[in-house]
Parts: C-alpha cells; structure tokens; sequence
C-alpha cells in the first residue's frame, strides 16, 4: 500500500509529497514516464538520496522541487534544512550523468550542488561564484552535448567535419 502503488499511474504528470514521514522512494517512481512536475518535502536524510538514481528515468521532468524540513514543523511554518552533502553528491552525480533535457528546479529548492564542485567535477569557478543549481544543470547539459556530439563523430576538431578526416584522403 501506501506511495509503493504509484507506480500503477503511468500517466500522472504531477506528484506533490508534502510534510510527511516519508522513509524511502520506491523504484516504481521510474515508471511515471510522463511526470512533468515533482514535489517533495521530506523529514529523513535518506529519501533524496534513493530518489537520485531515478530521475534520469524521467525524461519529461519540467519542474523539481526538493526539500527538507525539520521534525515538528507545521505546514505553514516549516523550517527547511539544506540538502545533506550526501544527497547533494547522489543528486549530483545522477543528474551529471543523464540530466533530463527539460528540467529546471523550482524556486526555493537549493540543492546547492556548488559545494561539491570537486567531486562533481564542476570548474572552480562554480564555488568561487556559488553557481545556482540551474547554472550547474546547464553546465552539465553542454557537457554531455559534447561527450555525445564526439562520440558521434561531430565534434568540431575531432569530428567527420574536422581536418583530422583530410588526413584519410
């Protein structure tokens, strides 16, 4: 029972999570395909965590909303912690690898990916300026434009198109 039956709702576009004891994100979230828009509020550290490895899998995600609050906190009142280091660097590290092309965070939910800027392997310059996360969602975008851009052989210097190639005439 409970949020593990989600899954069955294959086209839901929006889930709201909000201020309750949620202990784990079951896997099933992975087949909610046409989620454009999530919410959640959570109390344990470990949540955001589990959830990281699944949100490539949301290829459709427009709007993200992450949270966490404090134990005792009313709906009205709630007092937001940071993300934990730990869930900043799964979170990270997932959406790195396979960021969902049209996904944006929603306002007030800093995940503050900055902080971990050597072990996401963000440029220096994302913790000497603080990038704000849509700043480091967009850097690793064009990262992977690249990565995909010279595995197809259209990179601008290495590529089909590049004078390397002249060198087989």
């Amino acid at each position: 029972g409970g949020i593990s039956v989600i899954g069955a709702f294959t086209q839901l576009t929006k889930l709201n999570v909000s201020f309750c004891d949620l202990k784990s994100v079951p896997a099933c979230i992975e087949t909610l395909t046409s989620l454009r828009k999530m919410k959640l509020w959570v109390l344990d550290d470990g949540v955001l965590q589990k959830l990281a490895p699944l949100l490539p899998k949301l290829r459709l995600l427009e709007d993200l909303s992450l949270n966490r609050f404090s134990p005792g906190s009313q709906y009205l009142m709630a007092e937001l912690q940071p993300v934990e280091r730990k869930e900043m660097l799964a979170l990270g590290r997932s959406l790195k690898a396979w960021p969902p092309p049209l996904l944006h965070f929603s306002r007030g939910s800093d995940i503050l990916f900055w902080r971990g800027w050597q072990a996401l392997g963000l440029p220096e310059e994302a913790a000497a300026s603080q990038w704000d996360d849509e700043t480091v969602l967009e850097h690793w975008r064009v990262q992977q434009h690249k990565v995909i851009a010279f595995a197809s052989g259209h990179h601008a210097r290495l590529g089909s198109a590049s004078n390397v190639m002249l060198l087989h005439d």
